[in-house]
């Protein structure tokens, strides 16, 4: 960063992200002369305040198994991903339905939702997140109790954070 109060001849351009998925990473190598990249924290790797378990269940027994995690005394808030907006709409629909308050968080959804179902689960007015993968990127909840990846990742690519795996 020092370079930008020199007058050298080349300009300095900075990208700062989150994660590097290869669209990304190919973006970079295309604007950027001699990249560099600095990773924060270990890839890969969860903190050591984090467990990770997984359950191998029939697709037909997922939501099942789901509710007994949910029924075993999670403090809120939690949040659960899913692969597409109808399920995460139906899953939020069905939770509600058996008691469980949750509020829906996915592409279809304009801004001011977005901003109502992130205010909610932070209030403790919601107790559940039900989002898409891509719809959660780059929230940011505290003290989020439990992660649930209800629907396997299509692909596994460094930038999800996974927790339980249903």
């Amino acid at each position: 960063l020092a370079n930008f109060s020199t007058k050298q001849k080349y300009r300095q351009t900075v990208m700062f992200t989150a994660t590097m998925p290869p669209a990304v990473e190919r973006l970079a190598r295309s604007y950027l002369r001699r990249p560099a990249t600095v990773y924060v924290g270990t890839a890969g790797k969860p903190t050591d305040r984090v467990e990770q378990i997984v359950y191998m269940v029939q697709e037909n027994d997922k939501r099942k198994k789901l509710l007994e995690i949910l029924n075993d005394g999670i403090e809120p808030p939690v949040i659960i991903f899913v692969n597409q907006k109808k399920g995460a709409d139906m899953l939020a629909k069905g939770l509600d339905k058996l008691g469980h308050s949750a509020v829906v968080l996915h592409g279809g959804k304009g801004q001011e939702h977005r901003e109502y179902a992130l205010a909610s689960l932070k209030s403790g007015q919601k107790e559940i997140l039900v989002a898409t993968d891509v719809a959660g990127r780059g929230i940011d909840i505290k003290d989020v109790s439990m992660v649930i990846n209800y629907d396997m990742a299509k692909t596994i690519d460094g930038e999800l954070s996974v927790h339980v795996y249903l």
